[in-house]
């Protein structure tokens, strides 16, 4: 596991990133679209993950690296670190405040670790497996609602990507909770979760940039994380469901 040096290091990179999120908000530079389907990219999201290895990479240059930006880089380790650099672009880029950064570590494909930061007001989520989970120090705990018709869940809004399958989902879902939220942030949506500011956060698929860190997250605040088949999530699994547990079955039955 990590020691309280190697913590510091991701937590380091992850504020650094956060700076430069901040620095150029509304202010963003050479805007550009990915490959097809793949949304956009900008110099703030290249600037925050060179940020980031600069740290990682020094303090673990043995373990391997999946990021969204840029070629992974495979050392053949048993450890992996999936890096969203700036998760929420599509929101940064249009002012909007649901935009952060997302570092977490998994063993042999299972999270372990994971930081979330969530610059504009200096929210710092940091969770370890079997350790908790904790916001700016202080312990945080998923909701305790036991009713699925009662639940707010949030729900991946990339509907570029497999529109049909998606759309579909939402359907089931409508008739099912009480409200959904499309928010085109999975930390936004985890931490929310994670806190108890929602009941369940659903992605038909995801990158594993994207919610490792969360996994951990919503898991050690005492919450659940399986695929749609109600099977532990690992990475790259299909399917995507982080709930506060007392809903989790319902809500993998009704999408069965």
């Amino acid at each position: 596991m990590l020691s309280e040096a190697d913590k510091k290091v991701v937590i380091s990179a992850a504020r650094a990133a956060g700076a430069v999120h901040v620095q150029h908000h509304k202010q963003a530079k050479n805007i550009r679209k990915k490959s097809e389907g793949m949304g956009l990219v900008s110099d703030v999201d290249i600037e925050s993950e060179r940020v980031i290895l600069e740290f990682l990479e020094k303090q673990f240059p043995d373990h391997n690296f999946v990021k969204e930006e840029s070629d992974t880089i495979d050392n053949k380790s048993e450890y992996t670190w999936h890096i969203d650099p700036l998760d929420g672009t599509a929101n940064y880029l249009h002012g909007m405040s649901m935009f952060g950064v997302s570092i977490g570590l998994a063993h042999l494909g299972k999270p372990i670790f994971g930081v979330i930061y969530y610059p504009l007001s200096d929210e710092l989520f940091v969770a370890e497996s079997g350790k908790g989970a904790t916001l700016n120090g202080k312990k945080i705990a998923v909701s305790a609602n036991a009713s699925l018709a009662e639940s707010l869940v949030y729900v991946g809004s990339d509907l570029h990507r497999f529109t049909a399958a998606k759309l579909k989902l939402i359907e089931v879902l409508a008739t099912r909770v009480y409200r959904m939220r499309m928010i085109g942030c999975a930390v936004y949506d985890l931490m929310q979760t994670a806190q108890g500011f929602g009941d369940a956060t659903l992605f038909l698929n995801i990158f594993s940039w994207d919610v490792v860190a969360g996994v951990v997250l919503v898991r050690e605040a005492g919450g659940t994380v399986t695929d749609f088949a109600g099977k532990e999530w690992v990475v790259n699994a299909e399917g995507f469901i982080a709930s506060n547990g007392n809903v989790h079955d319902e809500l993998v039955s009704s999408l069965d």
